[in-house]
């Protein structure tokens, strides 16, 4: 890999679909990997469960 090129900006099966939080992600990926080393892990949405808030 190139040590430029981080992980999220090789990954073809995105789940975040917007380009601008993809830049977004990618720029902050570029400025940690000159400190850290890490991977970005995008996970499915998950629907949250439905609850019925009572007035009293």
């Amino acid at each position: 890999m190139n040590p430029n090129e981080s992980d999220f900006t090789r990954t073809e099966n995105r789940l975040i679909k917007e380009k601008y939080l993809t830049d977004g992600i990618g720029e902050y990926a570029k400025r940690l990997e000159l400190d850290v080393r890490f991977e970005v892990l995008e996970m499915p949405d998950e629907k949250a469960p439905e609850t019925k808030l009572s007035r009293s």
